[in-house]
């Protein structure tokens, strides 16, 4: 029986890094999966699958005799011209996210994908990932999702933060990112993305967005080193199109998936993150209260002084982490029809968000309460 992978495994001898997708076969994957329980097996085809900006996925394809044995895996590779460049890889974050399933073992505090074989070795990364595809959707994130789609997030979101906080665990951990310590680099990745962005994009957006981008360039980068308040493992990057959503005789439960950007940060960088750029301004408004309040419940079982009114002020805080996000990586990432729509999406509902919060004045508190401590 196929098991999930809990700890790393020497794979360092496996040919894992690819010339092209096309190289992908049954000896290469047998190489990855060797000792994950996977038997008498042969790849069968292969097809891209999703909108990944960063990283191919493939869907693979396999037939075995073998009862309980998966039919179909998912793989998660590097994509090809970011494969010999390190400083992409840093920033893409491809070992990261082998180190965070690893790391999360047996026993993750939310919603993944099994992972059967994590690789970060010098010879190349590479995920093989359960296949999600039945009874599941993926997100949407030009789309963006309902209310009920958010709750099940948040659950998801505040059992990672949960977990984590005041564990201990995460002093020691290196491979997190820590946004503080690249504060120059934020700061220089948001201008270059602003700029970026009125190219391409003023006529769509309009002055009111662009108005807010504007103003948060001068803050980016004070507001980017402010050491954690209340430290903790965050997804880092929970946009709707990083999820997918499993249809269970409960309702639906939330799969957070793309560990790229997996940090060490605040519980409510995560929440402002998601809120505000997967929905639109009315569904936020109707529910961001009701679940900055109950992801504040969760938070309450290991630390018993985090209040609501707490929660609300690292939220607000945290106004502009989305739109940090959106901005950086309109600097990064080339030109389409599908990269141009997702953007527009994420630009309108995180300006929206920032207006509607008063964003601008709570990145200036979080800047002035770090100063003060």
């Amino acid at each position: 029986m196929a098991t999930r992978c809990g700890t790393a495994r020497n794979i360092g001898k496996v040919r894992v890094r690819l010339l092209r997708l096309a190289d992908i076969d049954s000896d290469w994957l047998a190489g990855l999966l060797d000792g994950a329980g996977f038997e008498d097996f042969q790849l069968l085809s292969c097809e891209a699958v999703g909108h990944g900006t960063t990283a191919d996925v493939v869907r693979l394809h396999l037939v075995s005799q073998v009862s309980g044995q998966p039919h179909s895996l998912i793989a998660k590779l590097p994509r090809l011209q970011h494969v010999e460049d390190p400083v992409a890889a840093s920033i893409y974050g491809y070992g990261r996210e082998a180190q965070s399933y690893r790391f999360f073992g047996e026993e993750p505090p939310c919603r993944i994908p099994l992972c059967y074989a994590a690789a970060d070795e010098a010879g190349g990364h590479a995920l093989i990932l359960e296949d999600m595809a039945e009874d599941c959707s993926p997100g949407d994130q030009i789309a963006g999702c309902g209310v009920k789609e958010a709750d099940a997030v948040v659950r998801e979101l505040a059992g990672l933060h949960a977990r984590y906080r005041r564990s201990g665990e995460i002093e020691a951990l290196d491979w997190p990112n820590r946004r503080w310590r690249n504060a120059t680099r934020s700061l220089s990745l948001f201008a270059n993305g602003a700029t970026a962005i009125r190219e391409r994009y003023a006529e769509s957006l309009g002055e009111a967005p662009l108005g807010v981008i504007d103003a948060v360039v001068p803050l980016i980068s004070d507001w980017s080193a402010v050491v954690s308040f209340e430290p903790t493992l965050i997804h880092a990057d929970p946009r709707v199109d990083n999820i997918i959503f499993e249809q269970r005789s409960e309702g639906i439960r939330a799969c957070l998936i793309d560990l790229q950007s997996i940090s060490v940060g605040d519980g409510a960088y995560d929440l402002a993150y998601f809120l505000t750029g997967s929905l639109d301004p009315e569904a936020r408004a109707s529910c961001e209260r009701t679940l900055v309040a109950w992801h504040a419940t969760q938070m309450r079982k290991v630390e018993p002084s985090f209040s609501d009114d707490k929660a609300w002020l690292r939220y607000r805080q945290c106004a502009i982490s989305g739109l940090a996000g959106t901005v950086g990586a309109a600097g990064l990432l080339p030109g389409g029809e599908h990269v141009n729509a997702l953007l527009i999406a994420l630009l309108r509902r995180n300006c929206a968000a920032i207006i509607a919060l008063d964003g601008l004045v709570g990145a200036r508190s979080r800047i002035e309460e770090h100063r003060l401590q």
